[in-house]
């Protein structure tokens, strides 16, 4: 009797395995996709000047939304930014040192397909002037 019932029972089994595995690779928090340390290369738009850094994204503790981006600018300033979805943050605008910037930044595969690649694209506002000067910054873990 009970070698008839094993290959229903095995059948179960495997169905709950799967099921299971395949719940646990979904993180809820999608602020963790982010965090890490990327070098970054940065680009004016308008000029075409460079700057290369290495900045830091951690989660905000208080919030389930909301990251800090550590070195932002290279500046050696913190700015804080909102998670919109799973792979898109908002920079809304903030005040560092004499700056003033806002922004978007989003992770995507890189081009080779085996990095994502961290964009954002900024404007910054010297001294509460209308007019910004634009920028996109590139970085890899």
């Amino acid at each position: 009797m009970l070698f008839k019932k094993l290959p229903y029972l095995s059948l179960l089994l495997l169905v709950f395995v799967v099921l299971f595995t395949a719940c646990e690779g979904a993180d809820p928090d999608p602020r963790r996709r982010f965090v890490g340390s990327y070098d970054i290369e940065e680009i004016e738009i308008f000029t075409g000047f460079q700057d290369f850094y290495r900045i830091r994204i951690r989660e905000v503790a208080h919030s389930d939304s909301l990251i800090h981006i550590e070195n932002f600018f290279n500046t050696n300033r913190t700015i804080e930014a909102t998670v919109v979805s799973r792979n898109r943050f908002a920079i809304s605008r903030q005040r560092i040192g004499v700056f003033e910037v806002e922004g978007t930044g989003q992770l995507a595969s890189s081009p080779s397909g085996f990095d994502e690649e961290l964009r954002i694209n900024f404007r910054v506002f010297v001294d509460g002037n209308t007019s910004a000067d634009q920028y996109t910054a590139i970085g890899f873990r």
